[in-house]
């Protein structure tokens, strides 16, 4: 599934989320690529607090997600 993103529990490997983006496949491109994944740890928050901790994705079609570390929520 293009986009697909999981986080896993590195001490037991148990799937803590997944999230996969909707993405337009008709659109041409030679390949799907791993565009990349960073995060960021607002300072002035828990990590665990809401939008404590973002993920964010970019996608074959130039967009970048933002989502909620801790539940995988996509933030507008």
């Amino acid at each position: 599934m293009p986009g697909l993103k999981t986080n896993l529990d590195i001490t037991t490997m148990i799937e803590r989320w997944s999230y996969s983006p909707t993405i337009d496949v008709s659109l041409r491109s030679s390949e799907v690529p791993s565009r990349g994944v960073s995060t960021w740890l607002d300072r002035e928050r828990e990590a665990a607090a809401p939008c404590g901790r973002r993920i964010f994705i970019a996608t074959i079609e130039a967009r970048v997600i933002a989502l909620d570390a801790v539940i995988a929520f996509a933030l507008p």
